[in-house]
């Protein structure tokens, strides 16, 4: 990624801040981050970790991972998982394109849009990438019953074991994209943007450790495609940004006075009830695998038990405080849009009150004028019987003008 394609999101700063700005920026969201991943997985390379927290859960004596076919693990956390995220990225997908044409959806367009280019992009990267490095999963490793030598990623896979496909973890990469909804949150002046993470990284870790258990990978596979996932989410962001289809962020110096019009209340719900839905799920998983594998102390069960209530208790209330919060701005909203029509529609009808009360007005004094002319021409008109009834009907259309005057324009002390 060149500096050029970064420095579109750079927020217009004025010209003797944007330097400093930019290097604080490059700092914290691309070299530390970058670099914690790396050490991380290097370090677990390197020390042996990377095997050694796969050994709770292989079996020496049947040479295999228990729960690499389990139910709960294969077909649901895995197959359900993969088919879930297919899914959300066709409905972003949709959205994206319906966005085009309905007005109403035009606003999370964009946002839809990139979304599903970083979904995309980071799984063909990791497709690649686990089609050309030639590198096993654990099962097939020597190390845990296989038949492939084991090898440090970087030392190769000796001949003739040429058809690899486990490095990086392609299941959680679709996961890990996700994480670039913090860059849409920031993009759009949103609150606390960091929060925003949190689906990206709970689904990518529950994934995760959902193949972990299965010795599908090693923990530093993930890491890796965490990198990738958070590379692409940059990249991507400062493609839409240049290219205008995502706003630029706002000042680092002021405080977002309103909360925006994508992913702002509408949505906050969701992401407190997608995350919980996801903390929940591992914590059923790792309950499920330390029953299986009677891990830990023999309390644990009962404890990851006690912290799932514990949660889910919780977790619903604050969902369900944000719901009402979310019916209870809705209502605002509507009554708020609902007085504001009112008053619009009474101002022009006041508008056109005056108009017609003018309109009237003129030909009114006209018609007085012409009849006091022909009494004063002619006596016999000015005698007429019906001379009073004339003057009168006269009086009361002048009195229902000047009423209608007096409620279409304001009172002077209603101006002061």
């Amino acid at each position: 990624m060149n500096s050029v394609a970064m420095s579109s999101l750079e927020p217009p700063l004025p010209t003797a801040d944007r330097p400093r700005w930019w290097r604080k920026w490059w700092l914290s969201h691309v070299a530390l981050p970058l670099a914690a991943l790396a050490v991380g997985a290097v370090a677990l390379e390197i020390t042996d970790l990377d095997a050694r927290l796969l050994g709770p859960f292989y079996d020496p004596a049947l040479g295999r991972f228990p729960l690499r076919k389990f139910w709960l693990f294969q077909h649901v956390l895995h197959n359900g998982g993969k088919y879930l995220v297919v899914a959300l990225t066709a409905l972003l997908a949709l959205t994206a394109v319906a966005g085009i044409r309905w007005r109403r959806l035009r606003a999370w367009s964009a946002p839809c849009a990139y979304l599903v280019c970083c979904v995309a992009a980071t799984t063909g990267i990791v497709g690649v990438l686990k089609a050309v490095t030639n590198r096993y999963p654990p099962w097939d490793l020597d190390r845990f019953g296989g038949k492939v030598p084991y090898t440090p990623l970087f030392s190769g896979t000796p001949a003739p074991f040429t058809t690899g496909h486990g490095f990086p973890a392609g299941h959680a990469s679709a996961a890990f994209a996700f994480v670039a909804l913090y860059v849409v949150a920031r993009a759009y002046g949103m609150r606390r943007a960091a929060w925003w993470l949190a689906p990206g990284l709970l689904l990518g870790c529950a994934f995760a450790w959902v193949q972990h258990v299965r010795g599908a990978h090693f923990p530093s596979h993930n890491l890796w495609t965490l990198a990738i996932a958070w590379t692409v989410a940059l990249a991507f962001a400062a493609l839409f940004t240049r290219l205008g289809w995502l706003p630029r962020p706002p000042l680092v110096t002021e405080a977002p006075t309103a909360e925006p019009l994508v992913f702002g209340v509408a949505v906050r719900s969701w992401l407190v009830g997608f995350s919980g839905m996801i903390a929940g799920s591992t914590l059923f998983s790792i309950d499920n695998a330390v029953e299986e594998l009677h891990l830990g102390e023999p309390n644990l069960h009962f404890w990851i038990e006690a912290a799932e209530f514990a949660m889910v208790g919780p977790g619903l209330g604050i969902v369900c405080l944000l719901l009402v919060e979310r019916l209870r701005i809705a209502h605002g909203a509507a009554a708020a849009r609902a007085l504001e029509e009112r008053e619009r529609r009474y101002l022009l009808l006041g508008r056109m009150a005056a108009a017609v009360a003018h309109e009237v007005r003129n030909p009114l004094h006209t018609l007085r004028l012409v009849v006091d002319e022909l009494s004063a021409e002619m006596p016999a008109v000015g005698a007429h019987p019906l001379r009073d009834q004339i003057d009168l009907s006269i009086e009361r259309i002048d009195r229902a003008v000047q009423l209608v005057y007096q409620l279409a324009r304001p009172s002077v002390d209603e101006d002061e």
